[in-house]
Formats: structure tokens, C-alpha cells, sequence
């Protein structure tokens, strides 16, 4: 069979980040399913003194439709400009169509202006745009609004991951006498969503930012006591969340804490902190 789609997988040896690289083992899988018409492409990213980078597509993807593979590997800018360097390598290769798989990316949180601030997601989709990318997928954006900020050139999908994270859920931990939490009225939707797909009652906590990465927790709305509780959240950074709302639950009276998170960006002191909080396994 023609292998007219390309998997371009970009390598990141120059930031002693080794394989097996997230688009390889999504090739794996579907090698495994029978789609011998798709093909493994490698994109070497050489990192250079002065911080900058430059990527370099290993082989042909003349006429290929080429499915870029972008987990987040570096700082939030680097991740940006490496994207739209692999789009237009793509594009200056002559691909047929460029299709990045923008797993996470940290500046599609940013869509809306406060203050003398820039919406900084429109910028990234015009700079994607500009690279040459046709069309990006991302797994459950922060907000719904991003699509906004890509044009009908360059449009962006989120794919929801409840369904995954719901099945994963049943399969391994309990469900009886338990619920799902909101930890905050942003994520009631997806709440929700696992809530709906388990079968289980939800329940919500309110709360107020007092600052970057910061939050307090106001009321819990819902009977937790002696509960099994699944916190779901789209990202979690500082865990302050989390935190808050697991002692809330536990204040409550709850059982054993779950944090159901996408998006896990946590850096080693967040992490210290989780560990040494009420929630049981992230």
C-alpha cells in the first residue's frame, strides 16, 4: 500500500531527552491496527549555545500528508517556535498538508487581554498559521475560546480526553460509594462529562484566585462523606488547586482522593507538595 501519510516525529538527543518518543509509540499502535499505509518521518532538533534551534527533517515527504507529533519537551517559547519551524519544514519539503498534534501547549491558556497584556494564543495561531500548518489538534484546551483565535486557515480542534480517563478510571479503581468533583466552576463541564460517563454524583467546589497560581477555596457544594472522590481537571502547574480542594473534601469527611488531570506540568516543588497532601494518586 502507498504510504501517503507521514508521522514526522521530531528527536530531542541535543536536550538529553531520549526515545521512545511519544509518535513513535503512537506509530507502534498503528502498525499494530493494520495501517501499513503510514509511514515513520524523524525530525532532529539540534539545540545550539546561544539557545536557539533548528530542526531538520531526516528524509522525503514530497506530496505526503504529514501528521507532526508535538508533545511539550522544552520551555513554552522553545515548544512554539520548534512547532511552526517543523510546520514550515514541512511545508518548504513540499508536504501536501501540514496536521500538528499540539498536545499541551502553555500559551493557549492566555485568551483574553487584562490590562496592557497581548492575547498571547492569537499570536501562536499566527504563527503557526504563518508556518505554513493547515490544521491543530490539542487535548482538552484550558478554554473553549482558543478556537477563536485561530482563523478558518489554520483551524485548532480540541479532543477531549474524559473517555479515555473514564475507562482507565473503571477498569483499575473503585466506584462504588463515590463521586466526581469540580474543583473549581471552570472545570464543571468536564466534570460532568466523567461524572455522566461513570454514573456518579458530582460535586462542585467554588472558589477565588488570589493570585497567580494561587486560590482559596470557598464552599463545597455536595455530600462527600465516607466517599470515594475523583477530582477532574483540565491542568495542574502549582497543584494549589488540588490541594485546597482535597482538603475541602477531606474536611468533608471524604475517603480516598483521586486527581483526575490531562495536563500534568508540574516542576519538583509542586510535586513535593502534592505528595505531602490529602489527594491519594494523581
Amino acid at each position: 500500500m502507498d504510504d501517503n501519510l507521514v508521522i514526522l516525529v521530531p528527536t530531542y538527543e541535543d536536550y538529553d531527552i531520549n526515545g521512545p518518543y511519544l509518535g513513535e509509540r503512537i506509530y507502534e499502535e498503528l502498525q499494530r491496527l493494520g495501517r501499513d499505509d503510514i509511514k515513520l518521518v524523524y525530525a532532529k532538533v539540534t539545540r545550539f549555545g546561544d539557545s536557539s534551534q533548528k530542526v531538520e527533517i531526516q528524509e522525503s515527504i514530497r506530496g505526503k500528508e504529514v501528521y507532526v507529533i508535538h508533545p511539550i519537551y522544552t520551555d513554552a517559547a522553545q515548544h512554539a517556535m520548534i512547532a511552526a519551524q517543523l510546520g514550515q519544514a514541512a511545508k518548504m519539503s513540499d508536504a501536501s498538508r501540514v496536521i500538528l498534534f499540539d498536545l499541551y501547549n502553555r500559551y493557549f491558556r492566555q485568551d483574553r487581554r487584562t490590562g496592557r497584556e497581548p492575547v498571547t494564543s492569537s499570536l501562536i495561531a499566527k504563527l503557526y498559521e504563518d508556518a505554513g500548518i493547515d490544521h491543530v489538534f490539542t487535548l482538552d484546551a484550558h478554554v473553549e475560546q482558543v478556537q477563536m483565535a485561530f482563523s478558518s486557515k489554520c483551524p485548532i480542534e480540541t479532543l477531549p480526553t474524559t473517555k479515555i480517563i473514564g475507562d482507565y478510571v473503571r477498569d483499575n479503581y473503585p466506584l462504588e460509594n463515590s463521586a466526581v468533583c469540580a474543583p473549581d466552576t471552570g472545570a464543571v463541564k468536564r466534570a460532568r462529562s466523567l461524572a455522566n460517563l461513570l454514573g456518579l454524583p458530582m460535586v462542585i467546589i467554588h472558589k477565588k484566585r488570589t493570585g497567580a497560581d494561587k486560590s482559596e477555596v470557598l464552599d463545597l457544594v455536595g455530600d462527600v462523606e465516607g466517599k470515594v472522590v475523583y477530582i477532574r481537571d483540565d491542568v495542574t502547574t502549582s497543584c494549589t488547586t488540588l490541594i485546597n480542594a482535597a482538603r475541602s473534601l477531606r474536611e468533608k469527611g471524604a475517603g480516598d482522593i483521586y486527581a483526575c488531570v490531562t495536563h500534568l506540568d508540574i516542576d519538583d516543588q509542586a510535586k513535593k507538595r502534592v505528595m505531602e497532601s490529602d489527594i491519594h494518586i494523581i
